[in-house]
């Protein structure tokens, strides 16, 4: 079904207008190449260190490892849903999932959840008249839930969905009225908010209430694709189209909306951008469908200096790459192009090396403290040491890429450190404690009432609220605990906590009298 190729070229990089050159040589491979199918989702890297991805035409599961030895997982036939166009994305619990755009009872497509070994469940059923037909990838919320994206429905506009990992299917909104259309997948928000683009920037509550923050004029850039949440908190992002040259743009867009063009494509470094993804060491890549004869790989500081590391070549492999990358806890990146010559019927898988250093990633990016938590990485046996920005943790070395850890008492957001023979691992992003809200005292009181927040991890609180209602009277006086005055205006509802590590709820409201 397959022939697997190996062939490694050192790069020679041009230079065009303002893009610059890299001085160290960067590794380009061809890892494999597909006889027959095209790809409309990136990889990702599962707990097993090995590489899942979809085929969109003929329908399949798949999983690679980063050597090239591929495994066809599962082959969708239509009752199980066919055509999958979002990104598989594994959940907390080991088990991968995903979406089809076609097939399944009302061949409007499903959500399907597979496991490593390749046995697949059909989760939920869309119907397009009414929950719309799936698009784009899902995410995991913070509740567990995961998230996405639909278009069709009633009235065409399409909509937002939520699906637990059993099943359930809601439709949180639909967005006519909303400045939203069609937009294709969400990100989740350190806020625990979800984002995500249509004529520009918008922002979901896990309850589905929508807020339109910006809106991208031509000059911005069109046809956008779905941002990244960064280390600094702003959201970053490519246009297909649009800008000075009409090849498409790199922005910025603050949480409150304010937007910023870094790159303008020509053409010549980049055109038809496919997304962007930050690397362990701060900077963003991407690839490009066109630019350079047959797409790009390039590389875009935070302050928008951009780098073309790679034209594709039909000489050399894959050409058009039509997804964004994912990097492999190896420091690799990886990616997938659209056709292979001279085999015009598939695609290939390829990966880059730019000489970044292993590190290690978490499933899941938040958690609160006592929960154990998956450390993903490469060459962990016989690791000595995992901390949470500098705390020392209880963990269990599962396999060569993998690490169970408990959030010991007492972390903090930042950084996990691995500690292995080899080397010293640092996590590609800093991990975020999520605080939890175990109690208040008292349970109910007027405008101006005193009230004690019981819990763990309020260390840095930027934010209570009664309600939707602000404190501005506030102290947090210790990690565990919080003096909040109960602010004008203020009516019955749940407390909040916003903290760096994210935000928390009360279990039960608070009464105002």
């Amino acid at each position: 079904m397959n022939l697997v190729s190996s062939k490694t070229y050192f790069l020679a990089l041009l230079v065009f207008g303002s893009v610059v050159s890299e001085s160290p040589c960067q590794t380009f491979t061809t890892v494999l190449t597909f006889q027959r199918g095209i790809s409309e989702t990136p990889l990702i890297q599962g707990t097993d260190g090995n590489l899942y991805g979809t085929l969109y035409n003929p329908g399949q599961v798949f999983r690679i490892t980063p050597a090239g030895t591929l495994t066809i997982l599962h082959w969708f036939g239509g009752p199980d849903g066919d055509w999958p166009n979002g990104a598989l994305v594994q959940g907390a619990d080991g088990n991968y999932y995903g979406t089809t755009s076609a097939g399944g009872t009302f061949d409007s497509g499903t959500v399907f959840r597979i496991n490593s070994a390749g046995k697949l469940s059909t989760l939920s059923d869309f119907n397009y008249a009414v929950s719309g037909q799936p698009i784009g990838a899902m995410v995991q919320g913070l509740d567990g839930n995961f998230y996405g994206t639909a278009e069709g429905g009633p009235d065409e506009s399409g909509n937002a969905f939520r699906v637990t990992p059993t099943g359930a299917l809601t439709v949180l909104t639909d967005y006519s009225g909303t400045p939203v259309y069609n937009p294709v997948g969400l990100v989740l928000a350190t806020n625990g908010d979800f984002y995500g683009v249509s004529s520009g920037l918008f922002k979901m509550t896990p309850q589905g209430v929508i807020t339109g923050l910006d809106y991208f004029t031509n000059a911005d850039g069109s046809d956008l694709n779905t941002p990244i949440q960064a280390m600094d908190g702003n959201f970053y992002g490519t246009t297909g189209e649009g800008g000075a040259y009409g090849s498409g743009t790199v922005f910025k867009v603050t949480p409150s909306g304010v937007v910023t063009v870094l790159h303008n494509f020509n053409g010549l470094d980049a055109s038809y951008p496919n997304g962007l993804i930050q690397g362990s060491d701060g900077n963003f890549y991407g690839t490009s469908y066109y630019g350079g004869g047959y797409g790009t790989i390039f590389k875009i500081t935070p302050q928008g200096e951009l780098t073309v590391l790679y034209s594709f070549n039909p000489a050399e492999g894959g050409i058009y790459p039509l997804v964004p990358l994912v990097q492999d806890t190896n420091g690799l990146f990886y990616g997938i192009t659209n056709e292979s010559a001279p085999n015009a019927q598939g695609g290939s898988i390829f990966s880059l090396s730019v000489g970044l250093a292993p590190f290690v990633k978490t499933l899941p990016a938040a958690a609160p403290t006592g929960t154990t938590i998956s450390i993903l990485g490469t060459d962990l046996t016989g690791a000595t040491s995992v901390t949470f920005n500098g705390i020392p943790a209880a963990f269990t070395v599962a396999s060569p890429s993998l690490i169970t850890a408990i959030i010991p008492a007492g972390a903090t957001s930042g950084n996990i450190e691995v500690t292995t023979p080899g080397a010293t691992l640092l996590s590609n992003a800093p991990f975020r404690v999520l605080p939890v809200i175990r109690s208040f005292s008292p349970s109910s009181g007027a405008v101006g009432t005193g009230v004690i927040i019981a819990g763990n991890s309020f260390t840095g609180t930027t934010s209570v609220s009664f309600g939707s209602v602000n404190a501005s009277d506030f102290t947090v006086n210790s990690d565990t605990r919080i003096t909040a005055t109960v602010p004008a205006g203020a009516s019955t509802g749940r407390i909040y906590v916003t903290t760096p590590g994210g935000p928390a709820a009360s279990a039960s409201s608070f009464t105002v009298n």
